[in-house]
């Protein structure tokens, strides 16, 4: 399993091919964050996740506005990290901002 000890944001799940990425994540071992615009339609892939034995992080909203953008990746930081500073590989600390400009 490569992904073991990992989350993965996949955003816009319900559509085209969210299903099957969710799916093959999971079964690599990673916890998933199941974002879409309507956190409803995430909620079933939510129960495939959790039939593969990960844990899933159901989030929703509109990503086309930027402090919705932060709030999904806020969570999902917050969630993988148990609220500590989230790290990069070379183990300095990412800051909020070095996010958002990612985008």
């Amino acid at each position: 399993m490569k992904l073991t000890g990992k989350i993965a944001l996949i955003t816009n799940v319900s559509e085209f091919m969210g299903p099957a990425i969710t799916e093959e994540f999971c079964r690599e071992g990673a916890a998933v964050a199941l974002h879409d615009r309507d956190d409803a339609a995430a909620k079933p892939l939510a129960a495939i996740a959790a039939g593969l034995g990960r844990d899933a992080l159901v989030l929703g909203g509109d990503l086309t506005r930027p402090a919705e953008a932060d709030r999904v990746v806020d969570a999902v930081v917050a969630e993988s990290t148990h609220g500590q500073p989230h790290r990069a590989r070379d183990g300095h600390p990412v800051a909020r901002h070095d996010v958002a400009a990612a985008r």
